[in-house]
């Protein structure tokens, strides 16, 4: 599979981006430079903080300027029902700083970018957001890159299953039969979602 990695320095990075942003793409760099497996980075707070990961998809420097860009960028730093899913620092603007750095650096156009942030990233935004990608028209099979990023709370289902924790999560959703909890997206769902993804639009997919 062809190679699209940013040919920028890490000084570059961090120059552009904070320096805690800076971190986080630089394990980004580092990762899809050396071909790794897909990698989950956690921080620990009441529950965990998921802030980035990758699949085994690489990025090139000879590439990168001809490679349409498509991407969904996600942060959340205040949750709807904080006593349980604690407001985060920095999750959002991380978010902001990733979104910075594919315009500035990468100069792929603002239309090309879903941008959702705390109250806007409910479960159901998300789940659309990568939905639209499937039908997208201007995503040519095999000729873009897409990437999904997420700043925010992360949990563990069970000790096989992780999830990442929309705006939205445990709050009441009415229904006929009374009042259902809105819940985490699954590892297992978000796969489902990028398989569909990939059989429309190639294994191009840089994602959690």
């Amino acid at each position: 599979m062809e190679n699209l990695l940013h040919n920028q320095s890490n000084h570059s990075i961090i120059d552009t981006l904070s320096a805690r942003a800076a971190r986080h793409f630089s394990e980004v760099y580092n990762i899809v430079s050396t071909n790794k497996d897909l990698l989950t980075s956690f921080h620990h707070l009441k529950f965990f903080s998921f802030t980035m990961s990758l699949s085994h998809n690489r990025i090139s420097s000879d590439k990168i300027t001809k490679t349409p860009i498509f991407a969904v960028v996600i942060g959340i730093s205040r949750y709807r029902l904080p006593s349980s899913y604690p407001h985060l620092c920095g999750a959002a603007e991380d978010a902001d700083r990733f979104n910075y750095y594919l315009t500035h650096n990468l100069g792929v156009p603002c239309d090309n970018i879903c941008n959702l942030r705390d109250n806007n990233a409910s479960r159901d935004a998300i789940i659309k957001s990568i939905s639209r990608l499937v039908c997208h028209p201007e995503i040519k099979k095999n000729e873009a890159a897409i990437i999904i990023y997420f700043a925010g709370h992360g949990a563990l289902i069970d000790e096989n299953m992780q999830m990442i924790c929309s705006s939205d999560i445990g709050t009441d959703i009415p229904s006929a039969n009374g009042t259902n909890k809105v819940e985490g997206i699954s590892g297992g769902e978000l796969a489902e979602r990028f398989m569909d993804l990939s059989k429309a639009k190639g294994d191009n997919i840089v994602r959690p």
